[in-house]
């Protein structure tokens, strides 16, 4: 069975934390077959160690949805779509969606407050990256509220779902 890292790191840490000889613990075999002792409250740190390590890497390996920026008209970048414009664009690497712009891409939006959506209006290709034009509204009740939600959105290519981004939306509340 071949050593993945997270077993590499396990073996060298318990070679370098031995426990000197005549203590209590767990007998290990060392590299040299001699016999040596772990105490039992390092066994316990190495095995939640290696458990740490285990999740983070798959916790990484299930994250598909990747961070994305709002670009305005004059290519200024943007952390968060702002409510109530229609200049925005995001920026989305060709390479998410298969390395070409589907003529057919559809935008649906989710994790946002009722009555705010966001609407594809146009796209095009500028070196390796898709812009997306986009347009935030929201509704005569839901402008009442301030916004700050992340957007979840999912870019489609007939029923292909291509990839999924996220942003910040942010918009302030008026009274009406």
């Amino acid at each position: 069975m071949p050593r993945t890292l997270s077993s590499n790191i396990h073996r060298e840490w318990l070679e370098h934390n031995r426990s000197p000889p005549g203590r209590a613990g767990v007998p290990t075999a060392g590299a040299s077959a001699r016999s040596a002792f772990i105490p039992q409250e390092d066994v316990m740190k190495t095995m939640w160690f290696t458990v740490l390590i285990a999740a983070s890497s798959a916790l990484a390996a299930s994250s598909s949805t990747m961070q994305v920026y709002a670009m305005d008209a004059s290519g200024n970048e943007h952390q968060v779509l702002y409510t109530d414009s229609a200049w925005e664009w995001l920026e989305v690497p060709l390479s998410a969606l298969g390395n070409t712009l589907p003529s057919d891409l559809k935008l649906t939006a989710s994790g946002l407050p009722e009555g705010v959506t966001i609407t594809l209006k146009a796209k095009k290709t500028f070196n390796t990256m898709a812009a997306l034009r986009v347009e935030v509204k929201r509704t005569a009740a839901a402008k009442k509220s301030r916004v700050d939600s992340m957007a979840t959105i999912t870019l489609t290519s007939g029923t292909q779902e291509l990839t999924t981004v996220q942003i910040p939306v942010s918009g302030v509340g008026y009274e009406q």
